[in-house]
């Protein structure tokens, strides 16, 4: 998977193609966690919106999902990394997708509910990339009236 160090480290060639896009929507962490310092990671989300926002593209970041324990290393790491990704949006006045809050609000709710929405320890199912596709519909306001991300489809 990849990694903020990754895109920062070649956010010329990646970018240039979508040069003129209006919207760049960014999530980092889950691979980030495993490698990198939070703060050097927050850093680097920072250094991408500045590049981002340069470029007249307006920046989304969102918050890596939940994983199970069993992802040992990330289970622990991952919600600094999420704050980390909080900060950094702060920091850039950007819209934020917080897939971790959401998700982990979902857990309390229902620990079975919330795995059926994972294909494994780290990674989510096609449900979960749904409720993380919805998260971020709603987020940038494009859901209208009886659409089929809206609840009231379901």
């Amino acid at each position: 998977g990849n990694k903020a160090v990754n895109f920062t480290g070649n956010i010329e060639p990646r970018y240039i193609p979508r040069g003129d896009a209006d919207v760049v929507v960014a999530m980092f962490g889950t691979n980030d966690c495993v490698i990198s310092d939070v703060q050097a990671f927050r850093e680097q989300l920072v250094q991408i919106g500045r590049i981002i926002e340069a470029k007249g593209s307006q920046l989304v970041l969102r918050t890596p999902p939940l994983v199970k324990p069993g992802a040992a290393q990330r289970a622990v790491a991952l919600p600094a990394f999420a704050g980390a990704v909080r900060e950094a949006a702060a920091e850039l006045g950007v819209i934020l997708i917080d897939h971790e809050k959401h998700l982990g609000e979902l857990r309390q709710k229902s620990q079975e509910g919330w795995e059926a929405g994972m294909n494994d320890d780290v990674h989510p199912n096609a449900a979960g990339q749904y409720w993380m596709f919805r998260e971020l519909a709603y987020g940038l306001d494009l859901v209208k009236g009886q659409s089929m991300v809206s609840l009231e489809y379901m």
